[in-house]
């Protein structure tokens, strides 16, 4: 649980992944702009979200999603200016990344939670969310424990550190497959950096889930 001293958004998280709007907050000034990360593999429905490089252990969120595959994306800030001051014109920043469930518009947002906790024992700005130690969050499907392990092994091929560095003039992100399991994480910077950051669960009219945000308080 953690608390941030900004106005929390508990809401209106699709506006953070409209492509070419205009953001300007008593923080920053930018610019969003979108970057598809591709398919999240979730054989069982159970979506965990983590730093995949400290994670102790996958804790699913209680809302489960239609298992198959569903495309990530992340929303990126390109900074004008920060505190007002005028920032390097390649200075990006991952403010959102969401996993895109259905295609009908969010209509109501939800705090996500995994078992155990209560929205309901929350007072003003405070909330649940995951921390991050090491700048970097991800998606994964909660049985991936052990294809994480394998990932994050430094002699493997598809090692995420390395694969996070090498993208790190390219891409905000990357999606690395265990080749055992078949399982995928998909890997972004997290925001400003360390922290801990809520997600959120978007659902329609009809209260079908169709999108799941975690909010990197970049916006």
């Amino acid at each position: 649980m953690s608390e941030t001293p900004r106005t929390l958004r508990t809401d209106g998280f699709g506006e953070l992944f409209v492509a070419g709007r205009k953001v300007e907050t008593p923080r920053v000034s930018a610019t969003i702009e979108l970057v598809d990360l591709g398919e999240l593999s979730l054989p069982t429905g159970r979506l965990a979200a983590c730093d995949p490089m400290v994670f102790w252990e996958l804790e699913p969120f209680t809302v489960a999603l239609p298992a198959g595959s569903h495309p990530v994306r992340l929303s990126v800030a390109l900074l004008d200016s920060v505190h007002g001051q005028a920032q390097p014109s390649e200075h990006r920043r991952v403010a959102a990344a969401q996993v895109v469930v259905g295609q009908d518009p969010a209509v109501g947002w939800e705090m996500a939670v995994t078992a155990g906790q209560d929205p309901a024992t929350l007072t003003g700005d405070l909330y649940f969310g995951y921390g991050v130690d090491a700048a970097t969050g991800a998606f994964i499907d909660a049985s991936g424990s052990k294809a994480l392990d394998r990932i994050n092994d430094a002699e493997s091929e598809r090692d995420l550190e390395g694969a996070l560095a090498a993208s790190a003039t390219g891409a905000l992100g990357v999606n690395v497959t265990d080749d055992e399991s078949g399982l995928n994480v998909v890997a972004f910077p997290s925001g400003w950096g360390d922290g801990v950051y809520p997600t959120w669960i978007g659902r329609s009219a009809s209260g079908e889930v169709v999108s799941v945000v975690t909010d990197f308080h970049v916006l």
